[in-house]
């Protein structure tokens, strides 16, 4: 989950691979390899996405809180329907 919501993330964003792993101090085949699910982050450079990008860990792990799961942050609602509106052919 968290490689699919990772590539969602970076693509929301409208950003490149190499952009996004120059953002977090990464090389871009780590970010590739982290949209691939080959490679998972540590816990330090989740908590740098998460910061960088003004997301919950939760949303970017695809967890579900109990509770939460109703609230989205204005920010995820906007980058899923950016994400949405990018990925329909013709717009």
């Amino acid at each position: 989950m968290f490689n699919e919501n990772f590539k969602a993330l970076r693509q929301a964003r409208g950003l490149t691979q190499a952009q996004m792993a120059d953002k977090l101090g990464i090389s871009i085949s780590a970010v590739s390899m982290y949209e691939q699910g080959r490679r998972k982050p540590d816990n330090d450079m989740l908590r740098k996405i998460c910061e960088k990008f003004r997301v919950s860990t939760d949303s970017l792990l695809g967890i579900n809180v109990k509770g939460n799961s109703e609230r989205k942050s204005v920010d995820e609602f906007i980058d899923e329907v950016t994400y949405t509106l990018m990925s329909q052919k013709g717009l």
